[in-house]
């Protein structure tokens, strides 16, 4: 499975953590 962990909300709420989030999401899925 690659996505994000279960979390109380949809969103992480910062720009930021979003764009290292999403980074991170399509280096996994892209290199299994």
């Amino acid at each position: 499975y690659v996505g994000r962990p279960c979390a109380a909300s949809p969103a992480t709420g910062s720009k930021m953590q979003h764009l290292k989030e999403l980074k991170q999401l399509l280096d996994d899925s892209f290199n299994i």
